[in-house]
C-alpha cells in the first residue's frame, strides 16, 4: 500500500523496523505532499541521505521521466540502495552518490528539480538559499531534525518563505 505500492524490498533491511514500509505507512504524513510532487514534471530528484533507498527508488518508480540522483555517506546504504534500485527494475534512472555538496544544486538550476532531503540536522548547511541560490527555484521536502539543532523547523522555513510556498508538518 501507500505511495510505493508494489516495491519489492531487499532482504538486508529485514532488521530494521521495516514494516510501515510494507504496509505503506511509512512517514504517512507526508503521502499527501509526495502525490502532488510525484503529479509534477520534474526532470531531476535529488534523494539527499537515501539510506537503503526506499525514497530514491519509490520516486524512480513513480516518476519514469526523472533521473533520482540518491546520495548517502554510509558506503552500506549507497550499496543497499543499489540493490533495491536494481531488484525494483529502476537502476537505469539512479545516479548513486556519496556525500551531496551545496554547490552541486547549481547543477540543476536550469532543471525542474525536487530536492528531497533527510540528513539528520545537517540540512541546516545544505538548505541555504543565499549560499546556493539554486534552490529558489527547486521544490523542497525536507525532514527537519530539531532534536539535533532546536530550532532548526523555524530556522529552515523561513530561510524559504520569501521565494517558496512553505508547510511545516508536525511530528
Amino acid at each position: 500500500a501507500g505511495p510505493f505500492r508494489g516495491m519489492e524490498l531487499i532482504e538486508d533491511i529485514y532488521t530494521t523496523l521495516f514494516t510501515p514500509n510494507l504496509l505503506g505507512t511509512y512517514e504517512w504524513e507526508i503521502h499527501d505532499d509526495l502525490e502532488k510532487a510525484i503529479a509534477k514534471p520534474y526532470k531531476h530528484v535529488i534523494n539527499i541521505g537515501c539510506a537503503y533507498g526506499y525514497y530514491a527508488v519509490g520516486l524512480a518508480m513513480r516518476m519514469p521521466n526523472a533521473t533520482i540522483h540518491a546520495y548517502d555517506t554510509d558506503e552500506k546504504c549507497r550499496a543497499q540502495c543499489k540493490k533495491m534500485a536494481e531488484l525494483n527494475g529502476v537502476a537505469d534512472r539512479i545516479i548513486i552518490g556519496e556525500e551531496f555538496m551545496g554547490e552541486n544544486f547549481a547543477k540543476f538550476a536550469d532543471e525542474e528539480t525536487l530536492v528531497f532531503m533527510d540528513i539528520e540536522g545537517a540540512e541546516q548547511e545544505l538548505l541555504d538559499i543565499e549560499a546556493f541560490p539554486a534552490l529558489q527555484k527547486m521544490d523542497v521536502i525536507v525532514e527537519l531534525h530539531d532534536c539535533n539543532i532546536p530550532g532548526l523547523s523555524t530556522q529552515i522555513p523561513a530561510r524559504f518563505s520569501p521565494t517558496h510556498l512553505v508547510k511545516v508538518l508536525p511530528n
